[in-house]
């Protein structure tokens, strides 16, 4: 199925970005949102107006502090999406 140098660089990546604890529990909130946005018949305009709410959906799994634990799990989940 991987056949292609990109496809194989794309699997890698996806796998690296789930094997993070902090977005693997992050998922668990951030995925049935998704799925809820997206719908059902999912169009290439539906993914493009996901990022419209991705702030809103990566709150969802905040604290709502400042504190450190905040920032760090915060910043190891937007880092694993880079």
């Amino acid at each position: 199925m991987y056949n292609t140098i990109p496809d194989q660089l794309r699997k890698s990546a996806i796998e690296s970005v789930f094997s993070t604890n902090t977005f693997q529990t992050c998922w668990k909130i951030w995925n049935p949102e998704i799925n809820r946005l997206l719908g059902k018949n999912i169009s290439e305009n539906d993914v493009i107006n996901l990022g419209d709410h991705l702030s809103d959906i990566f709150k969802s799994t905040g604290g709502g502090g400042r504190g450190q634990g905040e920032l760090s799990a915060g910043g190891t989940a937007w880092e694993s999406l880079e």
